[in-house]
């Protein structure tokens, strides 16, 4: 028997039906992933997903394959409370994710800040995102990555953000710009 290797996935829910059922869009797997109320067994986050508004609720999950349809298995809506043997593998992921995936990058760099804020991205891994190129080449990605109190911790972001793109500072400047700033 072949078993699957558990991996942490998430989306933002786009739609959850009124028999309590949806499907969750996946950063490893093509197809959608079936999931139900039922298999949420902590009243607190099933509470969480009944009142949720469209795509404001970002999902943590495990899924399987069943048959021909991947299965949700495990489900999170925070982050904090994931079984932490995931998260190394994940980090991996939204790395990859953020310079190659498919995924929204700004729905990716908001999981970022929520790694960051669970203490589960360390300062290298940071900033590794940093410095990949779909980052450095759109600088805008770092402002959802980071929280108020840290954007606070800049004169001027947004005009530190323009100097970037506009070349007025080299790469390694901002990045030692930012890390100093938030480290």
């Amino acid at each position: 028997m072949n078993k699957e290797i558990e991996l942490l996935d998430f989306c933002r829910v786009k739609k959850i039906f009124d028999k309590g059922y949806g499907f969750l869009s996946s950063i490893y797997f093509e197809e959608n992933i079936f999931f139900h109320f039922s298999k949420v067994r902590d009243k607190t986050v099933r509470d969480s997903l009944q009142k949720m508004k469209r795509g404001v609720v970002y999902i943590f999950y495990t899924s399987v394959l069943e048959g021909d349809k991947r299965k949700v298995i495990r489900l999170w809506t925070d982050i904090k409370k994931v079984d932490t043997r995931l998260i190394p593998k994940f980090v991996e992921k939204i790395i990859v994710e953020l310079n190659e995936g498919s995924t929204n990058i700004f729905e990716t760099a908001h999981v970022v800040k929520l790694l960051r804020e669970a203490d589960f991205l360390d300062k290298d891994n940071f900033t590794k995102i940093l410095e990949l190129p779909k980052v450095s080449n759109n600088p805008t990605i770092i402002k959802p990555m980071l929280s108020e109190t840290e954007l606070n911790k800049f004169k001027n972001f947004d005009g530190m953000i323009e100097d970037i793109k506009n070349a007025k500072i080299d790469k390694n400047e901002w990045i030692e710009l930012i890390m100093g700033n938030i480290y």
